[in-house]
């Protein structure tokens, strides 16, 4: 969607562990203000799975993801750039554990691609039995070295907020995807 032409495109960014509910968000999102929507997995998993499959079986999947990490990052980030430099806002979901660590991570991305926006950051936290039972559930092949060694994975995941977004929330599941602030937010820039 277009932006008025007074107001910067807006990025929307849903970040969360795998499971959290980042996708639902950003699908709710997308269809309650008709924004364009990216999501990670739907972008990454088509050629990530085969690929380990053909390449990769011996390797550790979380390894391999590792290892492919910034590869799919940057596609995921220049199809949002591209939306953002034709002044559309755009929503993007992606776990992002690393870079909301980052204080100075949109910053970067800015310069990075040469543009400007604001950004809201919607992290969501699900607590670690109920987030377990999330992975369980959806039964995703991903997923089994996860849980395999569940402790260990759950304390690398960062659910603080450092990065710079001009608006972050922390939400819970159970709070819904639509706050005050965060409609308030969007609105101003639609």
């Amino acid at each position: 969607m277009k932006n008025a032409t007074n107001h910067k495109p807006l990025l929307i960014v849903v970040a969360g562990s795998p499971g959290s509910g980042k996708s639902t968000c950003g699908e709710f999102l997308a269809k309650k203000y008709a924004l364009p929507y990216i999501d990670y997995d739907t972008v990454v998993q088509n050629f990530m799975e085969p690929l380990f499959e053909k390449h990769y079986k011996e390797s550790s999947y979380q390894q391999f993801c590792k290892e492919w990490r910034s590869s799919c990052y940057c596609s995921i980030w220049d199809i949002v750039m591209q939306n953002i430099k034709l002044n559309n806002s755009i929503i993007v979901s992606a776990p992002l554990t690393k870079e909301r660590g980052q204080p100075d991570f949109f910053k970067q991305l800015k310069t990075s691609y040469q543009t400007d926006f604001d950004v809201m950051a919607i992290v969501f936290y699900v607590a670690k039995d109920v987030l377990k039972q999330r992975l369980i559930k959806r039964n995703e092949k991903r997923d089994k070295e996860k849980l395999e060694d569940w402790d260990r994975y759950y304390e690398g995941q960062n659910s603080n907020i450092f990065w710079d977004a001009d608006l972050s929330i922390l939400l819970t599941p159970e709070e819904g995807y639509v706050n005050h602030k965060i409609h308030q937010f969007v609105m101003k820039h639609l």
